[in-house]
């Protein structure tokens, strides 16, 4: 190997050395952090199920940290083990989506459980898993 050739490889190795400790890369800042799509819990009412009583949930669908379109919403329920609580009432109004569902009058002490899901434009579901105490 020639001396030019051995001082240009030595070149290129500080540049890329410091191009690695300086942070250079051909990818931009913004694309670099990985903005995530979930569905988010962003209400309930009351904080928590109350056996004889309807419990109500409102949920948005989130990229990143801002609400985005929720094209269709759903939601179920259970009471521990028990068959799946019919939905008394949801909505969707684009943006916040709610299902409201009346907890039986035994239910005290057990729990209440469930998913609401949001499907973006894209057709993408997301889910959102929940396990409440009953008081």
């Amino acid at each position: 190997m020639s001396k030019g050739r051995v001082a240009f490889a030595a070149a290129a190795v500080i540049l890329v050395a410091f191009a690695v400790v300086l942070g250079f890369s051909s990818t931009s800042a913004s694309a670099k952090t990985l903005v995530t799509t979930k569905t988010v819990i962003v209400g309930k009412s009351p904080s928590q199920p109350v056996a004889g009583k309807p419990f109500t949930m409102r949920f948005q669908l989130w990229r990143g940290r801002v609400p985005i379109h929720i094209a269709r919403a759903g939601c179920q329920a259970q009471i521990g083990t028990g068959p799946r609580l019919r939905v008394a009432n949801s909505g969707n109004d684009g943006t916040e989506a709610f299902c409201t569902w009346n907890v039986p009058a035994n239910a005290s002490g057990k729990t209440f459980d469930g998913v609401v899901a949001t499907d973006g434009d894209n057709g993408v579901r997301y889910f959102h898993g929940f396990d409440l105490p009953v008081s």
